[in-house]
């Protein structure tokens, strides 16, 4: 085994122009569904349709004619900037395309769980100096670009910059604890809470106005995580002894991301359950590039490309942590059980229980990783003591069992 500890900069899978050239199928990813939906943001991708959308205020479908609002915070610049990507989702919000109700239920879902992960990293010692620590900054690019694009962005760049020999010391691949134990709440609120209510909201209104409020999630929830991060007045583990905050830690980061996959697996089934439509149909383009002028079938093919490259990226990005896992020899499970494993929990469970099951196995393995490392410092320093303190002993406290001055009569 070579652990973690006695990795080196000179390690070929920790240097950086090594591992950019390995991680170019990000960026393949990255053009790919940049090309595919023609350009920056939803402005330039939905066609023509959807400034005649905008102005109207309404969205016609046959005879039936639909209000999609015009604004939310009354703040005309914000409200002009999130207006079409809020009228984005209306085929599917508001009933007029079934089968995008399917897939973007389980899109931004799966989505929020990707996001959490992203949260989670953000908090690890060893991101502080990368792009990694900012996950405000991905969560809102995604919003803009469309999460297809900006995904494999920072999965390259997370692979690129957190290498596992930037991981020597246990203290740099541990989480923040404190900011771990919040995640939950602030994204239950902020992102699953609206996007429940976009789905199954009692009315076209409600839904389309859920759907206005759930486009600035990343910035809320980075407000609200830094307000109650503010407000808790215990003092950080980071810099206590592992052995006493690794459990602790581990069932905070657990039950967060665990639960999120519950929510996952749980929307997956509803969608296997009740859609009329099958896998392919629901997540597979008709195309590969929007090229369709119709307004309603071109938000289908938009979010169906941003779902593939979205999540394939981030599956993409387990097979490469598995795979430095593997050369420092944490993982000894053969590479085709891994993949039939992940393929397995994909088909079954879907793509964001996956992801979050597959990240939580390899935080467990840096733990105990981190837990031997402890222990053996602690052996090596209780052995330390006790040599030094049988060399500070006089030879009648050896012989004699710490009886001093035996020898003072003779």
């Amino acid at each position: 085994m070579a652990p973690i500890a006695v990795w080196n900069q000179s390690n070929p899978h920790g240097n950086a122009i090594i591992r950019s050239i390995a991680a170019l199928p990000f960026l393949a990813l990255l053009v790919w569904s940049f090309i595919s939906l023609h350009g920056f943001g939803i402005n330039t991708i939905t066609g023509p349709n959807l400034n005649e959308v905008v102005l109207a205020g309404r969205i016609r479908v046959g005879a039936t004619s639909i209000p999609t609002g015009k604004n939310f915070l009354e703040l005309k610049v914000v409200d002009d900037f999130w207006r079409p990507r809020a009228i984005a989702f209306v085929p599917s919000t508001m009933e007029v395309d079934p089968m995008s109700w399917f897939q973007n239920f389980s899109f931004l879902v799966d989505h929020s769980m990707l996001y959490s992960i992203w949260l989670s990293e953000s908090a690890r010692r060893v991101n502080e100096y990368t792009p990694a620590r900012f996950p405000v900054l991905f969560g809102l690019a995604a919003q803009f670009f469309s999460p297809g694009v900006v995904a494999p962005l920072y999965f390259f760049l997370h692979y690129v910059n957190t290498p596992l020999n930037h991981m020597r010391s246990p203290a740099m691949r541990k989480i923040n604890p404190q900011f771990a134990r919040k995640v939950f709440l602030t994204l239950a609120l902020f992102s699953y809470l609206p996007i429940l209510l976009m789905s199954f909201g009692p009315s076209p209104s409600i839904r389309h106005l859920w759907a206005w409020a759930w486009q600035m999630f990343p910035l809320w929830v980075s407000v609200g995580q830094w307000i109650r991060t503010r407000m808790d007045v215990g003092e950080s583990t980071l810099d206590q002894d592992q052995s006493t905050t690794s459990e602790r830690e581990s069932n905070i980061i657990g039950a967060t991301i665990l639960a999120f996959a519950a929510i996952s697996a749980g929307v997956w089934f509803y969608m296997l359950l009740n859609s009329p439509y099958s896998l392919t149909t629901t997540f597979v383009p008709q195309t590969v590039f929007v090229t369709s002028s119709n307004f309603v079938s071109t938000m289908r093919s938009h979010f169906q490309i941003s779902h593939l490259s979205a999540l394939g990226s981030s599956l993409m990005w387990l097979v490469y942590l598995f795979a430095d896992l593997k050369n420092a020899d944490l993982v000894q499970q053969r590479w085709s059980f891994l993949l039939s494993i992940g393929a397995l929990m994909t088909l079954c469970l879907g793509p964001g229980c996956t992801l979050a099951a597959g990240w939580y196995w390899r935080e467990e393995i840096l733990r105990r990783e981190s837990n031997k490392e402890s222990q053996e410092r602690g052996e090596e320093a209780n052995g330390k003591d006790s040599y030094k303190k049988f060399a500070r002993q006089s030879w009648d406290e050896i012989c004699f069992g710490g009886v001093k001055g035996r020898f003072k009569v003779l």
